[in-house]
């Protein structure tokens, strides 16, 4: 189900961008300027979701890791080495 939507997304994108190329070419500047403010939307819906669930999920490790002790053995008794 993932790939179907990754794919859909890849095709609105290179049709976005293909539109804007042809009306490049063409000479159409108002058209082709057109698709920008579909791609920063996508961006802003999609890629920023992506970022921010990721530094979220980063940070909630983070607080969930306790850092291990520096001394393995803490109630080692330093004078039974001496025997």
């Amino acid at each position: 189900m993932i790939r179907v939507v990754v794919w859909v997304q890849i095709l609105i994108i290179l049709c976005c961008v293909g539109y804007s190329t042809y009306s490049l070419f063409k000479g159409d500047f108002e058209q082709a300027f057109l698709p920008y403010p579909i791609l920063i939307l996508y961006y802003l819906l999609f890629c920023r979701r992506k970022i921010k669930s990721a530094r979220h999920q980063k940070n909630k490790t983070r607080k969930l890791n306790i850092d291990p002790p520096k001394d393995k053995h803490k109630n080692h008794d330093p004078q039974s080495d001496c025997s």
